[in-house]
């Protein structure tokens, strides 16, 4: 899936070894600037790029400020 060489459906230039990212702007070693879901024959997949994170969410307003008392 994510290891093979040839682009798939999962294969993003965000992903690629060949390609940094500065200020939301992703440069390509070969093709310059892309776009971060554009895919060429040069991908290599990099598995320390995908910076996937799940958004936080803390509901507070279910806690009552002794809670949060010693």
């Amino acid at each position: 899936m994510f290891f093979n060489k040839t682009p798939g459906e999962n294969s993003e230039c965000r992903y690629c070894k060949n390609v940094s990212e500065t200020d939301g702007v992703y440069t390509c070693r070969y093709k310059g600037k892309v776009s971060p879901s554009g895919v060429c024959r040069r991908y290599s997949f990099d598995p320390f790029a995908k910076r996937c994170r799940r958004p936080r969410n803390l509901d507070t307003s279910a806690f009552d400020p002794l809670d949060f008392e010693i």
